[in-house]
């Protein structure tokens, strides 16, 4: 006789997502791992892309391990950016927006990946980070994701440094 596997959970603990989704970056041609905690194992998720259900495939690899679900998307190109959401099946939703693009500018000049410039992303945070300052890095500073921009002015100063004759 083949053996069957039931869950339970107690009546009024309705499932929860424990771990809501966070953005993730990735460069083009990179895999993606969206990853999303969930208060009980056991139960069914559905993955979605702006709305739209999405399924296993060459393209989309979907895992669950216990309480924890998993998205990762192969080989991404810039069609990949969007909202993707991690439902449970007659249960909450947790939802995270992937910039269609974002560019940085250095006054009026775009600012690459490498060097002394690194571009993150923390959840909805868009970050970037600019080591060794040097005065010429004052500057004005925008994110530009098409539909919104943020600008902000950095002013680097100089360290007071004192010389004693010897």
């Amino acid at each position: 006789i083949g053996r069957g596997v039931s869950y339970f959970w107690e009546p009024g603990e309705a499932p929860t997502i424990s771990k809501e989704l966070q953005g993730v970056s990735a460069k083009i041609g990179e895999d993606a791992t969206f990853s999303c905690e969930l208060s009980q194992s056991g139960l069914e998720v559905k993955w979605s892309k702006d709305g739209k259900s999405i399924r296993k495939s060459q393209k989309y690899e979907i895992s669950q391990e216990q309480t924890l679900v998993k998205l990762t998307i192969r080989n991404v190109t810039e069609k990949d950016s969007g909202e993707y959401s991690c439902e449970i099946t007659g249960g909450p939703t947790s939802k995270v927006t992937v910039p269609t693009t974002v560019t940085w500018l250095k006054g009026t000049k775009e600012i690459r990946a490498g060097g002394r410039y690194e571009l993150m992303q923390k959840g909805t945070v868009l970050i970037l980070k600019v080591k060794d300052l040097e005065k010429s890095d004052s500057e004005v500073y925008t994110c530009d994701i098409g539909s919104m921009k943020s600008t902000a002015k950095l002013t680097v100063k100089g360290k007071n440094l004192a010389f004693a004759e010897k």
